[in-house]
């Protein structure tokens, strides 16, 4: 009794912390509903994790970043029948040697309690299991190895340093292995699609962006095409496809491959940010703006980049006071980011706010010494005001940064 009081604040916190994340990944959407995953095949897929995680704790090979959840598991399956064998066995090996010891059974006891919030019964995502879930449960099992293996030292010291030995190599061969695999994210997710090339357009989908970022494009379309044969219906990959488009100057495919994925998933903020600039590149400045909206509607946190292609939207629309308000949002967020400085500095301009333009075209040149645009614009606000001098000053860094446009208007003042 004196145990179980002085364990109940942990219990406690334990509630807490679970509510708190059940609350946060709901609130995002990450938890799956009962009619997307039924409970019986999440108690399919528990009782397979209880034995999956102990077969990757001794065997560890063919480690995963993502384990692909089965859709329609069946107990009939050997995979979960033989996985519900073993954790039958394990139980009741346990209560037998009970008499002998209670180590295995609170061993067995505490692998099945710190594990149990992470075994598919509230699945989070659309993952089977995670390596990362091991890391307290996983002390069982270990523990109860470090018990047999200083057994057998009582007995046979020799034996149980040859076991060490051996033990110390092949985890050292597999754990120098697994680095390897680790290296980058294209060497990560391409240790996924050779794992699981049929089961996860995950894997495909993020070694796309992982050549995406590389600024392989055509490999990272190849690699989004992958995962859209795997399943035609994962929205995320046509998202990607469609950002990498975008970023090609393929906007009519772009267009497509984002609207396509909106269909498939209206929750995610990203492909209407992304629409979005689509649509202010073939000059729908409106539908532009209907998107960012949406977008910055779903992930008004993190929306500095819905701000800002609104602001340019709007401004492109001649909304100047909107666009005012939303480069004013970004800048807030990010106040390094010299791009909204410039842009609110043009919508300032319009307005006829010459003094104002000049303080946001000196904060971009501020922040960026080179930006050949923002001295252009900062002349322009000069001339404005009447300070032809200042103004000529601009207008030839601009032009020595490059600009014809700087080149063209120094001559129309006789420069």
């Amino acid at each position: 009794k004196k145990a179980l009081v002085e364990k109940a604040p942990y219990f406690a916190l334990s509630i807490i912390f679970a509510g708190v994340t059940v609350w946060a990944q709901g609130s995002d959407n990450a938890i799956a509903s009962l009619d997307h995953h039924p409970m019986g095949s999440r108690v399919l897929v528990a009782g397979r994790a209880l034995a999956f995680y102990i077969y990757k704790t001794v065997i560890p090979i063919n480690l995963a970043p993502f384990y692909p959840r089965d859709l329609a598991p069946s107990f009939l399956g050997i995979e979960y029948a033989s996985s519900f064998a073993l954790v039958i066995a394990i139980t009741a090996a346990s209560i037998w040697l009970l008499k002998r010891s209670r180590l295995p059974l609170a061993l067995w006891l505490f692998y099945l309690v710190t594990l149990s919030p992470v075994i598919g019964v509230i699945q989070v995502g659309s993952q089977a299991a995670a390596d990362r879930y091991t890391y307290i449960p996983g002390l069982a099992p270990f523990i109860l190895i470090a018990t047999g293996v200083g057994w057998i030292s009582n007995r046979h010291k020799g034996v149980a340093t040859a076991l060490a030995l051996i033990s110390a190599l092949v985890l050292g061969a597999l754990t120098i292995r697994q680095i390897s695999i680790w290296r980058d994210s294209v060497s990560l997710w391409a240790h996924e699609v050779a794992v699981y090339p049929d089961e996860a357009p995950i894997g495909w989908s993020n070694l796309g962006l992982a050549y995406k970022d590389r600024g392989e494009l055509d490999k990272a379309v190849a690699n989004y095409n992958r995962a859209i044969e795997v399943d035609p219906d994962y929205a995320e990959a046509y998202g990607n496809r469609g950002a990498t488009y975008l970023r090609m100057g393929r906007m009519d495919e772009a267009l497509e491959d984002l609207s396509r994925a909106i269909r498939l998933n209206p929750r995610i903020p990203e492909l209407y940010g992304n629409r979005g600039v689509v649509f202010i590149n073939m000059g729908e400045y409106e539908k532009a703006v209907e998107d960012l909206t949406e977008s910055i509607s779903l992930n008004a946190s993190t929306a500095t980049k819905g701000f800002f292609n609104r602001g340019i939207a709007y401004k492109a629309l001649g909304m100047n006071a909107e666009a005012v308000s939303d480069f004013t949002r970004t800048i807030e967020a990010d106040p390094s980011f010299g791009g909204a400085y410039n842009n609110r500095g043009g919508a300032y301009l319009r307005m006829g706010s010459y003094n104002e333009a000049i303080e946001d075209f000196s904060a971009a040149i501020k922040i960026r010494p080179d930006d050949a645009a923002a001295h252009y614009n900062l002349g322009l606000a000069y001339i404005k005001t009447g300070y032809r001098e200042a103004a000529l000053a601009h207008f030839r860094d601009a032009a020595s940064l490059g600009l014809r446009q700087a080149e063209e208007y120094l001559k129309t003042l006789g420069e």
